[in-house]
């Protein structure tokens, strides 16, 4: 048995029963500040109709409805814009890198070929795709390739992997594999050990329907119980 068998079934031994109360359609609503947006993006429409469109916040749930048609440029431009607005939230310090992001000429190709790979179950190649976002790192542009993945039938969907979580799998004594993988490899092995660790609970008798992201959400909530792995 590898490293990351061992952690999936101590996981599953210890925190199994209480990941039941870790669906992330329970996640608070995120709420940002308009008004930074508004300036630093003065003559972008489709910011300007999220802005209004979700002026009391955005859940997990109004990006997986974003997430059901990415068929077009501009879906998927509106997609990742409200993501950008999910993962920065009120204490963004980012507005500058975000309009980066938002103006260049590239984005449209990186948004149509990342969720093209997403659903091709091309996961790294999909983060070195993302990687090339100006001024985002993979803080940001995992929440991106998760809400591309939201639609896709995949084995290990992609899930996000922000500070939070990363601090939630030391906690949870994960085996990172630092000297041997990069981050990008590292996010994957996280995306399938996530999977695996719902799998093996959907398979116990009376357990309850969890999925890879019940499991990153109770990682972004701290890994509750993880001091006893």
């Amino acid at each position: 048995m590898d490293l990351h068998e061992s952690w999936v079934k101590r996981v599953v031994a210890v925190c199994g029963e209480d990941m039941a109360g870790f669906d992330p359609g329970s996640q608070s609503v995120m709420r940002f500040h308009p008004e930074p947006w508004r300036r630093w993006n003065m003559a972008d429409p489709d910011l300007s109709q999220l802005l209004d469109t979700f002026k009391d916040g955005i859940h997990r749930r109004d990006l997986r409805n974003l997430a059901r048609d990415l068929g077009t440029a501009r879906a998927r431009r509106v997609a990742f814009i409200a993501t950008l607005l999910w993962g920065a939230g009120e204490t963004n310090r980012y507005y500058g890198r975000h309009a980066e992001a938002l103006k260049s000429a590239d984005l449209e190709r990186i948004l149509d070929v990342s969720v093209k790979q997403v659903h091709g179950d091309d996961l790294e190649g999909a983060w070195s795709t993302a990687a090339a976002i100006p001024g985002l790192d993979f803080r940001f542009f995992t929440k991106w390739l998760w809400l591309a993945g939201v639609s896709a039938d995949l084995p290990a969907p992609p899930l996000v992997y922000d500070r939070l979580v990363r601090n939630a799998l030391e906690r949870a004594h994960w085996p990172f594999d630092r000297r041997r993988i990069n981050e990008r490899r590292r996010w994957v092995n996280y995306c399938r050990d996530a999977a695996a660790v719902a799998r093996t609970l959907v398979a116990q008798p009376g357990a309850p329907k969890v999925t890879g992201e019940w499991v990153e959400y109770w990682l972004f909530s701290g890994a509750p119980g993880a001091e006893r792995l």
